[in-house]
């Protein structure tokens, strides 16, 4: 009966793990959202942009346009293409209070225009949606 009972809860931990995991944000879906990012930047498509933010970071319309100017103040000009996108720290969270959800946060380089910058980005996943939370990128 103990075997039983053992085996029950088991499975339970198991299919609710599972569940959990479908939830989560992978590494490779946050450095999609960041090369998606940066190529929409790069090529002016603001609205595209702003479509690969989570709902919670759309402080207002302006959002995107206000990301550039803040580029543009601190002498980073993105053109050319987006390329060597390479992470050195990841930071995965299958739920957070802060967010409410999964969160996965990713650090690296990345070339734009044949320039690197290094770049954090990061994307969560809760009832209100799926995006950037949470974007920086600097000259290296």
């Amino acid at each position: 009966m103990k075997r039983k009972i053992a085996l029950i809860l088991f499975i339970l931990i198991g299919i609710f793990l599972l569940t959990s995991c479908g939830n989560t944000v992978s590494t490779s879906e946050a450095k999609k959202y960041t090369t998606d990012f940066l190529e929409a930047i790069v090529a002016n498509e603001y609205e595209k942009a702003e479509e690969l933010l989570h709902p919670d970071a759309k402080e207002d319309e302006d959002v995107i346009e206000d990301f550039v100017k803040q580029l543009t103040d601190n002498n980073i000009i993105l053109s050319g293409d987006v390329t060597d996108l390479k992470t050195t720290s990841i930071n995965v969270a299958a739920y957070t209070s802060e967010h409410k959800g999964s969160s996965c946060k990713i650090g690296g380089t990345v070339k734009v225009g044949g320039v690197t910058y290094n770049f954090i980005c990061l994307v969560v996943n809760n009832k209100a949606g799926k995006g950037i939370f949470a974007f920086n990128i600097e000259k290296d």
